[in-house]
């Protein structure tokens, strides 16, 4: 599966970066991660509550994931795939 990761420079983003986390109170390294969502036009899922908290409401693209959606990861071996269900 070559290309899953793109790299991206971080010196288009840093300006946006900068005045959300000054905007939102938030750190750089937590400003990133919206900046980055923003600049590539793509939601920006979070567990982070206080992350969600300072932004959600302001920057739609930021969607909280909830809580307890997960009751436990399933083992490898017990996952239901394609190739199991035949």
């Amino acid at each position: 599966m070559a290309g899953i990761a793109k790299r991206i420079d971080f010196p288009p983003l840093q300006d946006l970066t900068f005045q959300l986390a000054l905007q939102h109170d938030r750190s750089a390294y937590d400003s990133a991660y919206v900046a980055l969502a923003q600049y590539l036009g793509v939601w920006l899922f979070t567990a982070d509550r206080r992350l969600f908290n300072a932004v959600g409401s302001a920057l739609d693209y930021v969607q909280w994931i909830g809580d307890d959606q997960f009751e436990a990861v399933p083992d490898a071996e017990d996952a239901e795939t394609p190739a199991r269900r035949r």
